[in-house]
């Protein structure tokens, strides 16, 4: 047998289930083994990552770091003065 409740995170951290919820209205679910094998198995999820895109967001990462620790240099030098 199976089972899929819904799940909500608490502020403090905690877990709530909510078995009668429908799991259309569901943020979280929380699945019983056989559910999750099932999925696993049946989805054939293949994750591709387009090279260009990647170039592009390792760019503003780079640009950001540089920008950054130059600006931080910069606020550190007028600090001293």
């Amino acid at each position: 047998m199976t089972l899929s409740v819904c799940a909500e995170i608490q502020t403090d951290g905690t877990i709530t289930a909510f078995p009668y919820e429908p799991l259309t209205n569901c943020t979280f679910v929380i699945v019983s083994n056989d559910d999750y094998q099932v999925m696993t198995e049946s989805a054939n999820i293949v994750f591709d990552l387009d090279a260009a895109f990647y170039a592009e967001i390792t760019g503003y990462l780079l640009l950001s770091f540089v920008s950054g620790h130059v600006l931080g240099r910069i606020v550190k030098g007028l600090g001293k003065a």
